[in-house]
């Protein structure tokens, strides 16, 4: 177990290393969620809030689908970017920001054919929930199910951008590759995911400020509420960069056997990765 956490840590010491020498990746997470939120909120307020509170049926699970779409096609397009961006590093570049949306812009019927997909898949697993919120076993297959469908679609954006196929395609690539590199990719998504929430557990501090300054300024109170909602958005930005780096620096490694010359800089050798 050590030695599993030890090449996750190696594997985002290289990701973060990667984000400092391009911190312009940070605005492709960013631009994400502004997009996101704008999408949202266009969709359902303008378009589909009418049909859901005057059918609550059929049209109400299209206009949950339509906004998953919109979601899945925001985030799949400005991951490509990230990928696109980390590769043209690893690959000795110097990338800027209209390298990865270039990229992603020329595959965007792949991206939006995989949102359509990534959507139904998550709306499927959403009702799952649903059902099961009541059962505690049936809760905990459907969480094993979902994180088996994560981890089989772990490579489809960059097999869909660098290969140009379409969702079938992609998911049957990603799951060769993942039989390949298993090992490494779930150590380093194992400690991303730890990181990341101890770090976002600091952001807990400001809040508790503002808790206790609550009764003498709300003033006070209101600006550390709002340090801590910067802090988790420029950490949700960090955390989305960080992934895109690491999926296509496994995706570098899985494709051509060797890793990227800014893991090995870390140390990183594939003979320590594997399982």
């Amino acid at each position: 177990m050590f030695e599993s956490i030890t090449r996750g840590w190696s594997l985002q010491k290289a990701s973060f290393k990667v984000l400092k020498m391009d911190k312009e990746i940070l605005a492709l997470p960013l631009l994400a969620g502004v997009m996101t939120i704008a999408a949202v909120l266009a969709l359902g307020f303008g378009l589909f809030l009418p049909l859901y509170l005057a059918d609550g049926g059929f049209f109400t699970l299209l206009a949950v689908f339509v906004i998953y779409v919109a979601v899945y096609a925001v985030s799949i397009f400005f991951n490509a970017a990230v990928i696109e961006m980390a590769t043209i590093r690893f690959n000795g570049g110097d990338p800027v920001i209209k390298d990865g949306l270039s990229k992603a812009w020329s595959r965007i019927g792949r991206i939006l054919q995989w949102a359509v997909v990534a959507a139904t898949v998550g709306l499927i697993f959403r009702i799952l929930r649903d059902q099961a919120k009541d059962n505690i076993l049936a809760r905990i297959l459907v969480n094993f199910l979902e994180f088996g469908w994560g981890v089989a679609v772990f490579f489809v954006v960059p097999i869909a951008i660098f290969q140009d196929v379409g969702p079938l395609g992609a998911i049957k690539g990603s799951m060769g590759l993942m039989k390949r590199t298993w090992g490494e990719s779930l150590a380093g998504v194992a400690t991303t995911t730890i990181i990341f929430f101890l770090a976002g557990l600091l952001g807990l501090i400001p809040l508790l400020f503002a808790f206790l300054l609550a009764p003498v300024s709300r003033v006070l109170a209101s600006l550390f509420v709002a340090v801590a909602v910067v802090y988790w958005i420029i950490l949700a930005a960090v955390n989305s960069a960080v992934d895109g780096i690491l999926v296509a620096g496994l995706y570098k490694y899985a494709q051509e056997g060797t890793m990227p010359a800014v893991f090995t800089d870390q140390g990183i050798r594939a003979a320590n990765l594997a399982w």
